[in-house]
């Protein structure tokens, strides 16, 4: 007979080979795979302090086709990838981090920005340390509203990338598009849609929608004086709001705010009055 020394050991290889198994047959992490079209804004993951906003030609383009500043690409053409970054709540704009593959050409970066070497990553937040691929491009505005910009050599089309904000201890990050795909026989990427006017809480406010190439929702603004648009979760009659699908909102507090999403746009944005 087996002693039980012997038998708690085959458990033990057992239970192993299985966990081995489970480990091997696991699929995607959460959120993955994301959409491979790139985005043209974004807030900012966590509390969504920042958004994010590519800056596009007069056609809707981007990136857009600039002439090229270095003496060595004299008489070439270029990709301008700008954005807009602008302060949502109480955080302003201390340090970003961009990636830019590996794979491009960089002419320019502004401005006053900071160009890793693959591998280094932005020593301030440790961002693509140990990445061979991509590195980091870095800026310290310390403002509310910061608009940098990354300019490589043609051809150049935008994919999803990734750009990291921070103020102290604070780092949020999303995905937007950025350089890019090398590759002559693409167009830069020009977006179906733009965006639509409409009137929000109670017909207090005027608000813009900003949607994708694929029509949906993917940001809400207002100009209207004493308009104010929150990003994050929205708590209506003491419950969650988490399936919200209207293309005018749902209408709530008295008519006092207007909220669209979640799912779209997510996290979700509320106008209020």
């Amino acid at each position: 007979m087996f002693n039980r020394k012997f038998v708690l050991f085959v458990e033990m290889i057992i239970g192993g080979i299985v966990l081995l198994a489970v480990l091997q047959a696991s699929a995607n992490p959460a959120g993955v795979p994301v959409d491979p079209e790139a985005p043209l804004t974004c807030i900012t993951s966590g509390d969504g302090n920042w958004r994010i906003e590519a800056i596009t030609g007069a056609n809707g383009e981007f990136p857009v086709s600039v002439a090229c500043s270095l003496s060595a690409n004299t008489n070439k053409r270029c990709a301008e990838y700008a954005y807009t970054i602008e302060q949502l709540k109480k955080n302003s704009i201390s340090h970003t981090a961009s990636a830019v593959s590996a794979d491009q050409d960089l002419d320019s970066a502004g401005p006053s920005a900071q160009v890793a070497v693959p591998g280094i990553g932005d020593p301030s937040s440790g961002f693509l340390q140990n990445a061979a691929h991509e590195y980091a491009i870095t800026y310290n505005p310390n403002s509310s509203v910061f608009t940098p910009s990354i300019v490589v050599v043609e051809p150049s089309v935008a994919r999803i990338t990734t750009i990291l904000i921070t103020k102290g201890n604070v780092q949020e990050s999303c995905l937007i598009a950025g350089p890019g795909v090398q590759d002559a026989s693409l167009t830069p990427f020009t977006p179906i849609v733009t965006s639509q006017k409409q009137l929000a809480a109670g017909g207090k406010c005027e608000v813009e929608l900003v949607y994708n190439a694929k029509g949906e929702v993917v940001d809400v603004k207002t100009s209207t004086q004493g308009c104010t648009v929150d990003v994050g979760p929205v708590i209506i009659d003491g419950e969650e709001l988490r399936d919200n699908r209207s293309p005018t909102g749902i209408t709530h507090g008295n008519n006092t705010c207007t909220t669209y999403g979640p799912p779209i746009p997510s996290p979700a944005r509320t106008v209020c009055k």
